[in-house]
């Protein structure tokens, strides 16, 4: 039988779809031995390529074919790293009918959503991010709460555009019951953290009023407190190590909430005569879309349902009443209610009807031009009377009352008079018309130039342009005289400037020859015969 088996230097860990030689050593047998390799359960070698061989024992068993009872083995527990498994999925019960799938849950609107991000990594994880449509949470408005079992240490940190804050660090004891116990949903606890700023900072883009984002950071899950229908959206958690990265497959999480009125700030009236039929659409926004409208007819005098042939249903939310207007006793207020399988809306959308009567005058009417031979006049319409309404012009001259011309407009009360007489005066009157009537009439006064004025205005108009010219070319010709004296008056200065440098370096140059020519006179005089200089 071997006397010895065993592996040479094993890997401390493998990577996942990595190849790695590990060698088995058998001594101490004759007849050489035969050696098996045994991974796990399996009596072949896979690749290591998924993180299942984590934990899996690799073994080597050597045995004498002459005596099978005794094999020799060693074996090793495999260290396989391989980046994170993310798995985003919702706990607690929150979802408004059944249990929450891996893809997606609706929730109520103002219930608490607990997120968990179950992660499969080796080595662990050093960092859990959250997104929502790809976008880091740590941008958004909201504020998370995380929680799990055991003691851990939190930090809050702060930012606006200027410069980050020092994060302050926080120990957290979290208290659960002992396992085997029925488990019981998280209670979240409001941690306050206040953080003055400077008056001249501004806050981050994407942050809040406050001054910046807060988030509280732990292990693996997190917290939405008192949801809201803006917070519905596609999350994913991804998880890091030394391996990598990984990222959850998208979590869809579903706000719903009762309708309410898409159109909430403007005043929705219908005006409408007697005998006349007004179609109201009603508008809503709702989770789910699955709706069940209502209307109810309320004045004064009654108040009663509108019957099912006068309300019609449309897609995206919307219902349409006929209302038919019988009498001054159908003048009122009309109720529109919604309910959808969350509740029935706290607000109906509101649509008051009143009696259509004649339009109102134009106001603001002027005169904005005018010629030898036309008339430009102007007017901000009035109100309709809850009808269409059109407006119409009439020219008539002043001395005679004849009438000149009669003009309409269907939206804009807005008129060019033209084919006029130059030199008459003329009244304009301006009136609004609907299928009750006319309004009261705005009446102006205007008068058309005589030929030679007109002629005269031209002219003026033609010495103010050349004027105007005039004064334009005066400008730029002394512009261009104050350059020229700029110039002359700099290359002066360059002149003088270079002029005084030549005489300096002159007067310098004539120093130093009479200093050299001195020198060298003392030099003569040195020399004299019976002298002698011994230079070493």
């Amino acid at each position: 039988s071997p006397l010895v088996t065993r592996l040479e230097d094993p890997p401390r860990y493998l990577r996942v779809g990595h190849e790695y030689q590990i060698m088995c050593v058998s001594a101490g047998s004759r007849p050489l031995p035969n050696i098996t390799w045994t991974l796990g359960n399996l009596a072949s070698l896979p690749p290591i390529r998924s993180a299942e061989h984590h934990g899996q024992r690799l073994s080597c068993t050597s045995v004498n074919p002459l005596f099978p009872a005794n094999p020799l083995s060693d074996s090793i527990l495999l260290n396989v790293t391989y980046p994170p498994v993310a798995t985003l999925e919702l706990t607690g019960s929150v979802a408004v009918r059944g249990a929450a799938t891996r893809k997606g849950a609706a929730v109520l609107e103002g219930k608490d959503v607990h997120f968990s991000c179950n992660i499969d990594a080796n080595p662990p994880t050093y960092k859990i991010s959250w997104f929502r449509y790809e976008r880091p949470l740590h941008h958004q408005h909201e504020i998370f709460i995380v929680f799990s079992r055991g003691s851990k240490r939190f930090f809050v940190h702060t930012s606006h555009a200027h410069q980050n804050t020092t994060p302050s660090y926080l120990l957290l004891l979290l208290l659960f019951p002992p396992p085997g116990t029925a488990p019981t949903p998280p209670s979240p606890r409001g941690i306050h953290c206040e953080r003055p700023l400077h008056h001249q900072h501004q806050p981050e883009e994407g942050g809040g009023g406050g001054g910046g984002v807060v988030m509280m950071m732990g292990v693996n899950s997190m917290a939405l407190l008192n949801v809201t229908r803006d917070q519905a959206g596609l999350y994913t958690c991804s998880a890091s190590n030394v391996e990598g990265d990984g990222r959850s497959s998208p979590f869809s999480l579903t706000v719903n909430y009762v309708p309410v009125c898409e159109e909430t700030e403007s005043l929705q009236v219908y005006s409408a005569v007697v005998g006349q039929s007004v179609n109201i659409t009603c508008s809503v926004l709702a989770s789910p879309f699955l709706l069940k409208f209502s209307w109810v007819f309320n004045n004064s005098v009654r108040s009663e349902r509108l019957s099912g042939d006068q309300v019609f249903s449309r897609p995206g939310g919307r219902s349409v009443a006929q209302f038919l207007v019988r009498g001054p006793r159908d003048y009122g207020s009309l109720q529109c209610w919604a309910q959808n399988a969350v509740g029935r809306m706290a607000q109906p959308c509101l649509f008051h009807i009143t009696p259509a009567g004649r339009p109102q005058s134009p106001i603001q009417c002027s005169v904005v031009n005018k010629s030898y031979d036309s008339l430009a006049v102007g007017c901000i319409p009035g109100f309709d009377g809850g009808l269409s309404q059109t407006f119409r012009a009439t020219v008539l001259e002043a001395m005679t009352g004849k009438i000149h011309a009669t003009i309409t407009t269907s939206h804009w009360a807005n008129f060019t008079l033209r084919g006029l007489t130059p030199g008459l005066d003329y009244l304009i009157t301006v009136t609004a018309h609907n299928t009750l009537g006319d309004s009261k009439p705005v009446t102006l006064e205007a008068f058309t130039y005589k030929m030679a004025e007109n002629r005269m205005r031209n002219e003026k108009a033609e010495e103010v342009s050349s004027s105007e010219t005039r004064d334009e070319l005066v400008v730029i010709g002394n512009l261009v005289v104050v350059v020229v004296v700029v110039v002359v008056v700099v290359v002066v200065m360059v002149v003088v400037v270079i002029v005084a440098m030549l005489i300096i370096r002159c007067a310098v140059a004539k120093r130093q020859q009479q200093q050299q020519q001195q020198d060298n006179n003392n030099d003569d005089d040195n020399n004299r015969p019976g002298d002698s200089i011994a230079r070493l």
